[in-house]
């Protein structure tokens, strides 16, 4: 009995000691990847596959989260490795350009539709997919919708056509990095 008391005071000290017990505010957490790019005016975009969700967060003294859109990504989950697999990439990307609906119209035509009121282009696949995770591939966009809510897409992201104009405001092309996590792993703020 001794042995069993003993083992269970060295385990509960253990525990106390080497695990903090994240906060229960989710206000207190944020996505482990914001260890980077803390200087004032920053602006990064988290998206957490696994729950559907295009997260803002800004820094001023501190990270917060500043928005948060549903979101779709590709029709098969799991990270991409190669065109037409209709999975959406996992990684750390950047907005190379921005297109208008009406400007994809122009270029793409009727099919253009689905992309709704309009694209950033990303980054996929930047220089550790190509060199090191040896993925193909092109064309992965975050984007409107030709419907209300977003849907499933062929690999890229897509929110309501509301919330890509939202989003619009919030993100500035080459300066603006893309977080893509299958889960998103949230640590408390002191942590970080």
């Amino acid at each position: 009995m001794k042995i069993f008391l003993k083992s269970k005071l060295l385990f509960t000290f253990v525990f106390i000691i080497f695990f903090q017990i994240p906060p229960k505010n989710a206000s207190e957490l944020l996505p482990s990847g914001l260890i980077f790019n803390d200087y004032p005016g920053s602006t990064v975009l988290v998206i957490d596959k696994s729950v559907c969700r295009l997260m803002i967060y800004k820094f001023k003294n501190s990270w917060n989260m500043h928005q948060v859109f549903p979101c779709t990504s590709g029709k098969v989950n799991g990270d991409k490795f190669r065109e037409g697999d209709l999975k959406t990439p996992i990684g750390i990307y950047w907005l190379n350009q921005a297109w208008a609906g009406w400007e994809l119209a122009q270029y793409y035509g009727n099919g253009a539709n689905v992309y709704g009121t309009g694209a950033f282009e990303v980054s996929y696949p930047n220089y550790f997919d190509q060199v090191i995770e040896h993925k193909k591939g092109n064309g992965i966009w975050i984007h409107g919708t030709i419907k209300g809510n977003p849907i499933p897409t062929r690999g890229c992201i897509s929110v309501s056509n509301k919330n890509f104009l939202e989003l619009t405001r919030s993100v500035e092309l080459g300066e603006t990095p893309v977080i893509i996590e299958e889960k998103i792993l949230f640590l408390p703020k002191n942590i970080l």
